[in-house]
């Protein structure tokens, strides 16, 4: 025999389920709130976008009002046409945060951490106890777990005499329990001014880069635990800038503006480089040797981007490649004016400046802090937008790594 359900059994049915439903999307909200309120907001949030457009336009950059309001219509654009075909962003996790054990570093695993960013680091007073340090140079073995305190390591060999005008070395240090401290914990001084890491934390640990003067040099670090305990170690060596350092090895170096039909205002070549250069470093060598000038942000020892290369008529002749202009159109981005006398960040359009690749791709680090090896292929281009014309995404006839 079949019974037919009533309809309101039917609708009370549907309304048990809804209520349930209701439940869980209610618990949902409020769990998701707590984990805001417990953990706050992912710091990274937007930031590695933004961070990665430093390399181009340099902080703090304006534009002549007129273009930048040309900019802002095109952007908004952009943005309009991305709510309608919207792409997903992703970004990759962050690593090093204060906690790891020091054989990890022994794996030759590279750690950086979010807290690392020593431009943000806050003056700490300078009147601290010395004590000796342990200094090996390698980095490369654990030390031991010390119950009296902390470990420090430098490469600074204590009373040497050392060549040129600058210098480099490097700090790691570890907690009472054998944990890795990460530099944001570093103070250092370098005779008598606080100098900032020159590079991610790496196995051989954080790099400083320093002027030297003739004579005595001094530096001076210290660094704290998550305990308030805190470790001072002194330096003092002899410095020559009249004395040559002696060469650590080759890279084959180009700059390249075939972007927009210059060709490479500096060919590619071998050039030697020594322990005291960095990436930066070398380009300006270079491109001095090349009767070029430059304007940069930050300095050589941290924190550079290049932001303009300059010389009489060096932009004479210039055409942004068609088949670049073809995709700007298509994205609504229209060619803005530049300089006769100079080639740098936003001539033609908004992405537009300066950028470098090491072996044929782009580092996630500053020319400062990318380390340098024996026989890299270093390229400095032009781009229009992000490299996007070299890395292959947009397939341009007649560009792309050498």
């Amino acid at each position: 025999m079949n019974i037919r359900r009533k309809p309101y059994e039917k609708r009370k049915k549907t309304g048990i389920l809804l209520g349930i439903l209701g439940v869980f999307v209610i618990s949902g909200i409020f769990f998701f709130s707590a984990q805001d309120q417990a953990y706050g907001k992912n710091p990274m949030e937007g930031m590695l976008l933004e961070r990665s457009k430093v390399v181009v336009t340099g902080e703090g950059f304006q534009l002549d009002p007129q273009r930048q309001e040309e900019i802002n219509k095109e952007e908004q654009k952009r943005e309009e046409q991305q709510k309608e075909n919207p792409e997903e962003i992703t970004s990759s996790p962050v690593n090093g945060e204060y906690g790891q054990k020091a054989e990890a570093s022994a794996g030759g695993g590279e750690k950086s951490s979010l807290e690392g960013q020593e431009e943000n680091q806050e003056e700490r007073p300078g009147n601290h106890d010395s004590t000796g340090a342990s200094s090996n140079g390698s980095g490369q073995e654990d030390p031991p777990e010390d119950p009296n305190g902390i470990t420090i390591e430098c490469t600074i060999e204590q009373g040497a005499t050392q060549p040129g005008t600058a210098y480099q070395f490097w700090v790691k240090a570890w907690d009472k329990n054998g944990y890795e401290i990460p530099r944001s914990q570093f103070y250092v001084v370098a005779n008598g001014e606080q100098i900032y890491s020159s590079g991610a934390a790496g196995i051989n640990g954080t790099k400083y880069r320093m002027d030297l003067v003739a004579g005595t040099n001094t530096v001076t670090i210290t660094v704290s635990d998550n305990e308030d305990q805190e470790k001072t170690v002194h330096y003092s060596f002899i410095g020559d800038p009249t004395a040559t350092e002696d060469p650590k090895g080759t890279v084959y170096l180009g700059i390249d503006a075939r972007t927009v039909s210059l060709g490479y205002l500096c060919p590619p070549q071998w050039v030697s480089f020594y322990p005291s250069d960095n990436i930066a470093t070398l380009v300006q060598r270079q491109l001095q040797a090349y009767g070029y000038s430059y304007t940069f942000g930050g300095n050589v020892n941290s924190g550079y981007y290049l932001a303009r290369i300059s010389r009489p008529g060096m932009t004479q002749g210039y055409q942004v490649l068609p088949e670049i202009q073809t995709i700007h159109q298509a994205q609504g981005t229209s060619l803005g004016p530049i300089d006769s006398n100079s080639l740098g960040q936003r001539d033609f359009y908004q992405y537009s400046g300066w950028m470098y690749a090491v072996n044929r791709g782009f580092p996630n680090v500053g020319m400062v802090e990318q380390e340098i090896a024996d026989g890299d292929y270093i390229q400095i281009i032009f781009t229009t937008e992000y490299g996007k014309e070299y890395n292959g995404e947009w397939n341009i006839p007649g560009v792309g790594f050498f």
